[in-house]
């Protein structure tokens, strides 16, 4: 009798084994669960190299650049005597279609008497450049505007008068410089001379307007038009 019931309660617990395994519902294995909520990884563009257009001082850029950037820049000389000057535009890829964001200009220029004046506080390397300097930063729509004053040229120099640019696409190494703005109705800025001009960025003589005493210009930028050794 007590061998019946150890050969029955074996075959009880075979029974209940086969029925606990065959209603156990299969999960798979981590590797193969798929999150639908999660985000695919974001590609970062590769960084490119630009080998030639590059300029050692293209580097003062960085020097005082404040940690934050906007589309639109406004230095002391919106403020103070002499000729406003509006400078706006939109900033495009090589192919003249597409605007360019996170692209950041750097600026700077002379003040009204043909002087690059630093002031108080600035870092020695940048004095050079004096205080009319400034930093504009593209968004989605590759909008810029400067609000400044208009340079004069300098003292006893027949130069045109002229605002410096340097430019740092965020994917390229290294900041270029492009041709100087130059002005349309200054004297100096003579057919021979636009005929010599390399038009890196795009043509760079600003065609000047005049609305309730202020100077305005409209200037797009083309990234990496005439820059020797640029990688687009």
């Amino acid at each position: 009798m007590m061998k019946k019931l150890i050969k029955y309660s074996f075959v009880l617990l075979y029974l209940l084994l086969i029925v606990s395994c065959t209603g156990q519902q299969k999960t798979s294995s981590p590797t193969s669960i798929t999150n639908t909520n999660a985000t695919q990884p974001q590609q970062t563009p590769t960084m490119k190299y630009l080998s030639g257009g590059a300029c050692k001082e293209c580097n003062l850029m960085f020097l005082g650049m404040p940690l934050k950037l906007e589309s639109i820049d406004t230095t002391d000389g919106w403020f103070k005597k002499g000729q406003k000057l509006v400078v706006e535009g939109t900033i495009y890829q090589l192919d003249q279609k597409t605007p360019a964001a996170d692209v950041i200009v750097y600026y700077y220029h002379t003040d009204p008497a043909g002087k690059y004046t630093p002031v108080d506080g600035m870092l020695p390397s940048a004095r050079q450049h004096g205080h009319l300097r400034g930093w504009v930063k593209t968004g989605p729509d590759g909008h810029y505007a400067i609000y400044t004053s208009r340079p004069g040229q300098y003292p006893e120099e027949n130069i045109e008068a002229h605002i410096h640019v340097y430019v740092k696409e965020p994917f390229i190494d290294v900041p270029y410089k492009i041709d100087e703005w130059i002005f349309k109705d200054d004297p100096l800025v003579t057919r021979e001379l636009r005929s010599k001009l390399k038009n890196e960025g795009g043509d760079p003589v600003l065609e000047i307007s005049k609305e309730n005493g202020v100077q305005k210009t409209k200037h797009d930028i083309i990234l990496g038009l005439h820059i020797p050794g640029y990688p687009g």
